[in-house]
């Protein structure tokens, strides 16, 4: 394929020395590593709202026309939507052209539930790149800081059924204020993140890679009327490696990727202050696999493929209280022989995740249409078994969740590639079983109500290029959104509107993007909730390819 930003080639000599120098810096301050499978503390904390704190990469122009998702491929993308994914081979279908990337985003949401206000900011910034000598290989990687603040009521009543609690997978030690009251959260996050990939084609029919990334996170928590001061802070290191075939007698039209990688992960909670000194060590080391077939026949591509999720986990406690600290249970508060010092199991904890996903594409022949789908049905069980002990920072949790993800539209191209048109439909439904022990309860788990979350949105996109340089974009998305509580209120609805602009300066090989969105939603007639909420996200980035 040719590279569409191609540029005078004795401009490109003057400006190529320094960006090279730039990429090889890049290539230096990758060695400290991130994935966004390892997703911790943040991403609980962004739990129920439209709020990526990980920076997760996706182009501003497919943002910019309301969020498509498969109706569109992204151009700006130098990476194959259908040849990566968890597998560091695939690195090697990156387009034929070198390039380094910076995005900077800002998100933010504000909603109104059962007369309770929450919020979440979010801020990042992340620079990747991908260098590669003439097919043979490709070196590659990210960095990224990111930081999350967000400030949340959790009502635990019936109505409510503990909508963000009861999947909060962090500790959260729950000793004073009982699940059933109002309990006031909020947290700050910050983020630093990066990963490094490498993939080479040893054979004509073989191509290895690998992966390396790391990823920390560091909370300062705020919990109201709450004496037990308790924050976060989690590290996780993950090492894949993958694997591609392409027999040369297929000629390159099936590829088969398969992967592998373990994921070392711990969150470890602190609490410190003149009389105490605790820590809760949880300790899940993620493992993961899977498999993928890349189809490329005349205008069909397509890839199908499936991946396995799982942990088997920890918490180990280690307590150290003054006489003076309120939670010792011994009757001296000034005598220093009735220190209290513990180290025990506070919890044990796992996943088992099964996915099977797929993409399509195909450029119907004579006309300007595309026609594209993607899919994704899972099931998992999970599960968080506190044990008896002195303080338990742990929820009870025990959750089946069989769910699937689609999308599926259309696109037109205008005539002498003035621009395209698109318009699509993205559904999710997830059906959530739990059977959540109550704390000191002798009986058997107690069944919690079953949910059925679903979601409908309506997807529609135009690109329209005045100048071959300068193509504007916008977007408008429909959207259904049902908790199903078994109340037999209709959803809610909500509308987001998108627009954003490019300009491509060919001078110098280089491309500025910007997507802007604002999304407004409101309760149906007769909702108990009386949800109201609103969101804004801004994304910037530059470009250079070369």
């Amino acid at each position: 394929m040719r590279n569409s930003n191609s540029f005078d080639p004795i401009v490109a000599r003057r400006t190529r020395g320094c960006l090279r120098l730039f990429a090889v810096a890049t290539v230096v301050l990758s060695a400290w590593a991130p994935t966004p499978a390892s997703a911790q503390v943040a991403r609980t904390w962004a739990y129920d709202m439209p709020i990526d704190p990980y920076l997760n990469w996706r182009g501003a122009r497919v943002q910019a026309m309301g969020d498509l998702r498969a109706a569109v491929e992204d151009e700006r993308n130098p990476l194959s939507p259908y040849g990566i994914g968890a597998n560091p081979a695939g690195f090697l279908t990156a387009r034929d052209t070198s390039w380094v990337e910076q995005t900077s985003s800002y998100q933010d949401y504000y909603d109104r539930y059962y007369g309770k206000d929450h919020s979440g900011v979010s801020r990042g910034t992340g620079l990747r790149f991908g260098w590669q000598r003439n097919g043979k290989w490709v070196i590659g990687g990210s960095v990224s800081y990111g930081i999350l603040d967000v400030s949340r009521h959790d009502l635990g009543s019936l109505e409510d059924r503990s909508r963000f609690i009861r999947d909060f997978d962090i500790s959260l030690p729950n000793y004073f204020i009982p699940r059933t009251g109002d309990r006031t959260l909020g947290a700050g996050i910050s983020s630093p993140a990066a990963s490094i990939s490498y993939a080479r084609r040893f054979r004509s029919w073989l191509t290895l890679g690998g992966r390396f990334s790391h990823r920390s996170e560091q909370e300062d928590r705020r919990v109201l009327f709450d004496e037990y001061d308790f924050d976060n802070e989690s590290k996780s290191i993950e090492l894949s490696g993958g694997a591609l075939f392409h027999p040369s007698w297929l000629r390159n039209k099936v590829q088969l990727g398969v992967y592998a990688g373990r994921i070392g992960s711990v969150i470890k909670g602190i609490s410190s202050s003149s009389f105490n000194e605790d820590e809760y060590d949880w300790s899940r080391p993620l493992i993961q696999w899977g498999a993928h077939l890349f189809i490329r026949q005349g205008p069909f591509r397509g890839l199908i493929g499936g991946a396995h999720r799982s942990f088997d986990g920890e918490q180990i406690a280690r307590v150290n209280w003054a006489p003076q600290f309120f939670l010792n249970p011994y009757p001296s508060i000034v005598d220093q022989d009735f220190v209290f010092k513990k180290r025990w199991t506070t919890a044990i904890a796992g996943l088992r995740r099964n996915e099977a996903l797929g993409q399509w594409m195909v450029d119907v022949p004579g006309s300007p249409m595309h026609v594209g789908v993607r899919y994704s049905y899972y099931r998992e069980y999970q599960w968080t078994y506190p044990l008896e002990g002195v303080l338990s920072p742990m929820l009870p949790l025990d959750v089946r969740r069989l769910g699937y993800r689609g999308a599926g539209g259309v696109s037109f191209d205008l005539a002498e590639g003035a621009g395209t048109v698109a318009m699509e439909l993205q559904m999710a439904r997830e059906h959530r079983a739990d059977w959540a022990e109550e704390r000191g309860a002798a009986a058997p788990a107690t069944a919690v109500p079953d949910v059925s979350i679903g979601d409908v949105s309506y997807h529609f996109g135009a690109e329209y290029k005045p100048r071959p340089w300068l193509p504007l974009r916008a977007g408008v998305v429909l959207r259904r959104y049902d908790f199903d509580r078994r109340d037999g209120q209709p959803p809610y609805r909500g509308i987001r509107l998108s627009a954003g602009a490019a300009y491509k300066w060919d001078a110098l090989g280089m491309l500025f993007d910007g997507a802007w969105s604002h999304e407004h939603f409101h309760h149906a007639p007769l909702d108990p909730s009386g949800e109201l909420g609103e969101g804004n996200k801004l994304q910037l980035s530059v470009q250079y390819l070369f």
